[in-house]
């Protein structure tokens, strides 16, 4: 691997663990298959990290960090309906690789108390931005605002998580058009708002 610095290298590690995660999901994540991703040793990773479980918090976090800066970046010229569906509309239409990173997540925190508080934040982050996105939106005029906007959000995310993980199954319960389906459904009983345009 060509010198880098200490800062760029341990960037480098949390991308090739966000690039396990992505590809083998939680339970394949170890130093050594991070090495390899990396094409490095597994003494580079022991440097940087105190173990396995300080890497895969650390890089559920940058990969949440990571997740929203590029939905900021695709919503920043447009109009609050826009970015309210794009948010909504996310944990069904993102790849399957990362509905099932999400589901490896819960999985975690039910493991790993420390991994849980990282999960957590990145739930509470998500609730906060999806109660914003309804204020914005009703506030540009497209709706009266709900009396509580964050109890809305958690019913939204809650019931858009659960079915991302529905449609992530490989028993194939629900197929992702249905989750769409009851997703949509879900959203204009809560807000009148239509999550397809």
């Amino acid at each position: 691997m060509a010198y880098l610095s200490r800062a760029d290298r341990h960037a480098a590690i949390l991308q090739a663990a966000i690039a396990v995660m992505l590809r083998d999901g939680f339970a394949q994540l170890t130093t050594r298959a991070v090495a390899a991703e990396l094409g490095a040793a597994n003494g580079i990773i022991h440097h940087h990290f105190a173990s396995a479980r300080a890497l895969l918090r650390d890089a559920f976090a940058r990969f949440y960090a990571t997740e929203c800066a590029e939905f900021d970046r695709r919503c920043q010229d447009l109009p609050a309906a826009e970015a309210l569906r794009l948010f909504l509309a996310a944990p069904l239409t993102d790849t399957e690789k990362r509905m099932r990173l999400w589901v490896g997540a819960w999985n975690e925190a039910q493991r790993d108390a420390e991994f849980a508080l990282v999960y957590a934040a990145a739930l509470r982050d998500s609730h906060r931005r999806l109660a914003e996105l309804i204020r914005t939106w009703a506030a540009a005029g497209e709706a009266a605002a709900p009396a509580d906007a964050g109890s809305v959000a958690w019913r939204l995310q809650a019931i858009g998580l659960g079915l991302a993980c529905i449609a992530a199954t490989p028993a194939g319960l629900l197929t992702p058009e249905a989750c769409r389906k009851l997703l949509a459904d879900a959203v204009r009983s809560e807000l009148g708002f239509e999550l397809a345009p």
